[in-house]
């Protein structure tokens, strides 16, 4: 018993202390980012960036990862840091922001507000949720990670309330969006300032949509080969 408190003291302290660091960190990137004027979109934190080429790829990585713990869409993010640096640094570039990012949202959820959900959402329909995602922990991750229909911040946060070990989080996290971080980033170096004009929105609604298909695409494949297998065994 007296075991057990200590380590819940020890957790509550740790919890105030990503708190405190998490609140401290972000003020600061917010008061800078009011101070120089960028604090509004995507465009004007790529052409700040543009003018600080030694600090731009720590700043956009901090940008970055605030963007995702508060819910904020990167993909024109990976489109800039193609127009930035190129194809393949800008991708590398874009890969470790996301990869801290969907970490720190994970920790977040897991040590600071993961008591609180799952006693707020303690039902069947959770239960089971939680149950399914334990037993299918990696393909589940991986699937949610191939295309951007699926909030990529978001899904960070909701696997930290699961139970999901961090490194069935981590590299399922991490493996599926090498490719789309520098197919993003070559494709931003090659569209180059279109991204940053009027057709932005264009384009990403573009994008979303050819991967929203192929997900519609693989449900509808792998639901036909769920009901046929089914369909066969109840044959026998």
């Amino acid at each position: 018993m007296i075991l057990k408190l200590k380590r819940e003291i020890k957790l509550l302290g740790f919890r105030r202390f990503l708190i405190a660091v998490f609140l401290i960190i972000t003020a600061i990137i917010i008061f800078a980012m009011r101070k120089y004027g960028i604090l509004y979109s995507n465009e004007e934190i790529i052409f700040f960036l543009k003018n600080y080429q030694i600090l731009a790829p720590v700043l956009f990585i901090l940008i970055y990862i605030l963007m995702i713990i508060f819910l904020i869409p990167t993909l024109p993010m990976n489109l800039g840091a193609g127009f930035l640096w190129g194809g393949f640094l800008g991708g590398a570039i874009s890969l470790v922001s996301t990869s801290f990012g969907a970490i720190i949202a994970f920790i977040i959820s897991r040590y600071i507000i993961h008591d609180y959900f799952n006693n707020k959402f303690d039902s069947r329909i959770w239960q089971w949720l939680k149950q399914r995602i334990q037993k299918n922990d990696w393909k589940i991750i991986a699937f949610t990670r191939i295309n951007p229909i699926f909030p990529f911040a978001l899904t960070s946060y909701f696997f930290g309330l699961m139970p999901v070990s961090f490194l069935k989080f981590f590299i399922p996290t991490v493996l599926p969006v090498i490719l789309p971080a520098f197919l993003f980033s070559y494709l931003g170096h090659s569209i180059g300032g279109i991204i940053l004009g009027e057709k932005n929105g264009q384009i990403l609604q573009k994008i979303f949509i050819i991967f929203a298909l192929i997900t519609f695409a693989a449900l509808a494949y792998f639901l036909i080969k769920k009901y046929l297998s089914i369909k066969k065994y109840n044959k026998f």
